[in-house]
């Protein structure tokens, strides 16, 4: 988006540009990643994984750090959407790469903050 403003885009329209792009890479994938890390998750990884979720786009989470904003843990609507969530990026990189192996042609999208 910084790219898009410093070219000469407006604020308004760089967002629209990277909502697009976002949507339509969400919904041409086969499984999407998103990265929990922090107090809580980023909005945008929130929301990207609802819209996935919605989908039926399977979903993984990644949670390297133990901080959480509820005691017990995820928020509940974030958990139960997850199929699985890693704690280490080698977990990760293990299920991805069986997970190509059995499908080459899938798509995986990684979310981060």
């Amino acid at each position: 988006m910084d790219e898009m403003i410093k070219g000469g885009m407006s604020v308004s329209k760089a967002s629209k540009a990277v909502f697009d792009i976002d949507i339509r890479e969400l919904s041409a994938s086969d499984v999407v990643v998103g990265v929990l890390d922090g107090n809580s998750i980023d909005e945008g990884v929130a929301i990207e994984l609802g819209f996935a979720y919605a989908l039926e786009i399977q979903c993984i989470g990644l949670q390297t750090d133990i901080r959480r904003q509820l005691p017990y843990g995820n928020n509940p609507m974030v958990e139960n959407i997850l199929d699985v969530i890693h704690n280490n990026i080698n977990e990760l990189i293990v299920w991805a790469s069986d997970y190509e192996k059995e499908k080459p042609s899938a798509k995986l999208v990684y979310l981060k903050q």
